[in-house]
């Protein structure tokens, strides 16, 4: 496939699975990478930012490196398990293709983040109920994941895999590994040098709970 035109975000939003089909069959696809990897980046970073706004400038600041720490952590620890899954599933692309296609999913969630990002701050500078502001983070995330569904989806309906059950069982264990990165690097909503980073390890779900004040 000679591919002169690029594609790019309007083309990845409005049609995923063309997207998609364009990362495994251009023969140019190595600049793509680049644009994948700022769209992420960008998203996630400005998701973390605006959710810092919860308690203040230094945190903003703080929290947007941690998101971005979050997606990098996260999608490092899971290349494996992609490429092997990919593979067991018989689709024939080379390791760098297929983390291009993991980075046109974490794309389109960073995407999401970001437009949800003035929303979320919204919130976050007008209220002050804890346990609010978490449940409508939990609420934005799961949309933001909901959107990253669709590359897989409308690649699939479109022929471009056979199988979509191992992009399915990865990004489920990447949004795991993302949530277990954010209680690694907790706290995100607390003022920095007020009381230390909490020690000892902790499920991600456990953390969920201890921020509400629900155990």
């Amino acid at each position: 496939m000679d591919c002169a035109w690029v594609p790019g975000l309007s083309e990845m939003l409005r049609d995923p699975g063309g997207f998609v089909r364009y990362v495994c069959e251009c023969r140019q696809y190595g600049r793509l990478i680049s644009f994948l990897i700022l769209l992420t980046l960008g998203g996630f970073g400005i998701f973390g930012l605006v959710t810092g706004f919860f308690v203040g400038w230094s945190v903003a600041l703080l929290d947007m490196v941690k998101m971005i720490g979050v997606v990098v952590f996260g999608f490092a620890l899971c290349l494996p398990s992609l490429y092997v899954f990919m593979c067991i599933s018989g689709v024939v692309l080379s390791f760098s293709r297929i983390v291009t296609v993991g980075l046109v999913i974490t794309a389109m969630m960073g995407c999401v983040m970001g437009a949800l990002a003035p929303v979320v701050w919204l919130f976050s500078a007008s209220t002050s109920c804890l346990g609010f502001f978490l449940m409508f983070l939990l609420f934005a995330g799961s949309v933001a994941v909901g959107f990253g569904v669709l590359p897989i989806k409308r690649a699939f309906m479109s022929g471009v895999f056979n199988s979509c059950a191992a992009l399915y069982s990865w990004l489920a264990i990447l949004v795991g590994v993302m949530l277990q990165c954010i209680t690694l690097m907790r706290p995100m909503l607390s003022p920095v040098g007020e009381d230390a980073k909490p020690q000892g390890k902790q499920f991600f779900i456990q953390h969920f709970f201890d921020a509400l004040n629900l155990n």
